[in-house]
Parts: structure tokens; C-alpha cells; sequence
């Protein structure tokens, strides 16, 4: 009888410990849900972000990537991240209004003149303090990523804002959007995104804003007749997570999943422009839509319109916070201290004239003057990315970022690992496809 009693007692050890290192083995699950398309900036950074933490974190970490609402919608995501059923989420600022009435600032229409001065903003101390501002509701911010600037479709054209007087307008689930339409007199009708083709098609609504990606890949210009290219507002996402969860990771995991992200991030809003002016082309060439383009002097009018309701929701923002934001629209002026972002902002400058194109010589300024605006580390960080954004040589870049990234203490050695992985590729990516 002792000996079937050790027996077994040598059974279940060995069946408790198979259990636990099946445990052990199986991957850490991440569900991250979105709502749009594929095609979209954050649909492309959903998937890079899935795509790195294979290549990095192999049997560790498995990521599941839901598009197009097909896992939760606006009504229901918020809600199963907090119940830890899905992981990572990338909703509109205005859909977390609840959760802290800073973020509202992102809803403010006609605040930062164009993306360059939003991302200012987003990497200043203020900017960054916004994702820890929900931590206390079991929400932690771990990226902003930019979705383009927001433009007007409606059945008329809108040029000036009492075009807007009558207009049934989709808004987000936000009480400063509606009030802001309620100020141009037209009437605010709070409809999820999946929603609103249909709502357009069948006149529930009758007009509404987003990003040129989601106005073609939604097919909004299917069924409006004019498009104004507005740039009311930034087209944001704020990428977040369960705070118990994020919390609760290996120490390294979660660092090399940090890591990651800083490189999706920067990807993502670097692409942001070049997928917004493709939809807007897409657009165009489909003839369905009229495009008009708003003067300065009527963007100022419209500000003004809208004023009323940025006076009633400034107490919950805060003036502060406001002050600052539209401070970013001003790019600082004068030269990194640091010779080598100097030098590098030099190179810059030069390859994108060398490269042309409209988004490379836009885009040179606002690196610029990230650098001037950001601690050395950070700014080589933007330097770099580019650099290989534009196809230079790719041993160039990548002997670059070493020099920086070993200046800088910092920034971590996964970080500068990870971050000259992805140049290198980048840049070798670039010069094979130029040949």
C-alpha cells in the first residue's frame, strides 16, 4: 500500500511539473484590435509590429492582429482591454475622453496647422505625459501614432463655415466634437466608424471628416459629392495596453516589446503622409469627388467659429496644455549643438534635395527640427530614420547610428540594437530597390 501511495505521490509530481513547463512554454498571447483597413498607417503598423515581434521574440511572444472591427468595435474594445481579453489597441483620442479630459485637447479643430507641429507637441514633455495619464484607470499610453490631418466630405461644398449650417455630421463619441459643430450650427450625430458608409449612403448622416486613408479605403467618396481639404484636425491614435497586463510581462520581454514599438512608431508616422497623399490620388483618379482647398484667411474664419466651444471645454483640458499645443505650430529656429546631428542634419538636407520629392523636402525641415527640440539621443534617432528613409548608402547609415547611439547613455544598448537593425535593413531595402 506504501509503495501504490509513492507511486502515485511520483505520479502527480511529475504530472504537476509537466504542466507547469507546458506552462512555461506556451507564448505570451498579445490581441491587438483595430477598426480600419490594412491598408491604412495603423493597419500597416499593427502588422510590422506583429511582423517584428516574430523575428525578435520567437516562442516568447505570439501577436494577433484583428483589422476592420472584426474582433470588437468602438462600442466594445475599450471594454475587453480592460478586461484583458485583447491587448493592444490604437483608438481616436476622443474615444477615451472618459478615462481623462487632457486627451480632448486632440479634438480641438483648427489647433496645430499641419502634422509637423503635432508631432512636436506629441514628443514634448507635456505631449508624452498625456499616455501616463490614464494609468490610474488601468490604461497605459505606450505610442502615439499619426494617421494624417482630417479633412471635411459632405454632400455641398464647404468653403466657408456657414456652408456647415443644416449638415448632419458623423462625430466620434466626444462631447467637445459635438459642441464644436453645434458652434457652426450643424447638427453632431455621435455613429461608430463602421457605421458611417452606410449612414452617408442612406442620409442618416450627411457629412463627416477623416484622413484621405480612411476616406478611400472606407469609400467615403463614393458616396459624397465634394471633399475639403480642410486639415481641421490630426488624424491620432494613442497605441494602448493593459496596465496589469504591460505591468506583469518578464522585465526583457517587455523591453525588447518597447523597443519594438519606438521602431513601429517612427515608421508608421514616417509613412503616414506618403499612404494619406496615395489615398488622396486614389481618390482623384476615381473622378467621384470634388476636391476644394481651404485659404488661410478661411481656416481662420473657421477657428473663430469653433471658438465658443473651446472656451466651454478649456477648464477640463486645461490652458496650459492648450497654450502649448499651439505653441508647437512655431518651429524653433537655430542648430543642434551636437556636431554630429549637425553634420547629419546637413547630409539630410542634401540627400533629400538629391533624392527630390515633396515628402522627402518636407519632411527634412520637421526632422530638423526635432533635433533642435530633442535631447541628442532622440534626435539621431529621427536623423537616422531619414537617412534610411531615403535609400542612403546602408554601411553609412548603420556606421552612423553606432557613433551616435555609443555617445548617448541615454538610451539603452536593446534600443540602439534594435533601432541600427532596422536602419541597416531599411537602407539596404532602399538601394535594392533603386537598382
Amino acid at each position: 500500500m506504501a509503495r501504490l501511495t509513492r507511486g502515485i505521490t511520483r505520479l502527480l509530481a511529475a504530472s504537476a511539473l509537466f504542466s507547469v513547463l507546458g506552462a512555461q512554454a506556451d507564448p505570451i498571447l498579445i490581441k491587438f484590435s483595430h477598426i480600419t483597413a490594412d491598408s491604412t498607417p495603423k493597419g500597416q503598423g499593427a502588422l510590422m509590429f506583429k511582423k517584428l515581434v516574430e523575428e525578435r521574440l520567437p516562442g516568447q511572444v505570439e501577436v494577433q492582429v484583428f483589422a476592420n472591427s472584426s474582433l470588437y468595435g468602438d462600442g466594445k474594445e475599450m471594454e475587453a482591454l480592460l478586461m484583458n481579453e485583447v491587448q493592444l489597441l490604437a483608438p481616436a483620442p476622443s474615444k477615451l475622453e472618459q478615462y481623462t479630459k487632457q486627451l480632448q485637447l486632440f479634438d480641438l479643430m483648427f489647433l496645430f496647422d499641419d502634422m509637423a507641429a503635432a508631432q512636436r507637441f506629441q514628443q514634448s514633455d507635456k505631449g508624452r505625459a498625456m499616455l501616463k495619464s490614464m494609468e490610474d484607470k488601468g490604461i497605459t499610453g505606450l505610442a502615439y501614432w499619426l494617421n494624417g490631418m482630417r479633412h471635411f466630405t459632405a454632400n455641398k461644398p464647404l468653403r466657408e463655415p456657414a456652408d456647415a449650417r443644416g449638415l448632419k455630421f458623423r462625430v466620434q463619441p466626444s462631447d467637445l466634437q459635438a459642441a464644436q459643430y453645434t458652434a457652426l450650427r450643424a447638427v453632431p450625430r455621435k455613429m461608430a466608424f463602421a457605421e458611417i458608409y452606410q449612414g452617408l449612403q442612406t442620409g442618416v448622416v450627411n457629412a463627416q471628416d477623416n484622413p484621405w486613408s480612411n476616406i478611400y479605403s472606407q469609400k467615403y467618396h463614393e458616396v459624397q459629392k465634394y471633399i475639403t481639404e480642410s486639415g481641421h484636425g490630426i488624424g491620432n491614435y494613442l497605441l494602448i495596453t493593459n496596465t496589469r497586463f504591460w505591468n506583469g510581462l518578464p522585465a526583457e520581454v517587455r523591453g525588447e516589446l518597447e523597443a519594438i514599438i519606438d521602431e513601429v512608431t517612427v515608421e508608421v508616422n514616417r509613412q503616414a503622409e506618403a499612404l494619406n497623399e496615395k489615398a488622396k490620388q486614389g481618390v482623384i483618379d476615381s473622378g467621384k469627388s470634388e476636391i476644394l482647398v481651404l485659404t488661410d484667411e478661411q481656416r481662420a474664419r473657421w477657428r473663430e467659429a469653433v471658438q465658443p466651444a473651446w472656451k466651454k471645454f478649456e477648464g477640463e483640458i486645461g490652458k496650459e496644455l492648450i497654450e502649448a499645443a499651439q505653441a508647437a505650430n512655431s518651429a524653433p529656429s537655430g542648430k543642434p549643438a551636437n556636431g554630429l546631428l549637425d553634420q547629419c542634419a546637413v547630409s539630410a538636407t542634401a540627400l533629400a534635395a538629391q533624392n527630390g520629392g515633396v515628402y522627402l523636402r518636407d519632411r527634412t525641415s520637421v526632422y530638423s527640427n526635432r533635433m533642435v527640440d530633442r535631447a541628442a539621443p532622440e534626435a539621431a534617432f529621427f536623423c537616422l530614420q531619414l537617412f534610411a528613409g531615403i535609400g542612403s548608402n546602408a554601411s553609412g547609415a548603420s556606421s552612423s547610428c553606432r557613433r551616435l547611439m555609443r555617445s548617448s547613455r541615454s538610451l539603452t544598448a536593446r534600443r540602439s540594437r534594435s533601432f541600427c537593425r532596422s536602419v541597416s535593413a531599411a537602407s539596404r531595402s532602399a538601394a535594392n530597390s533603386s537598382t
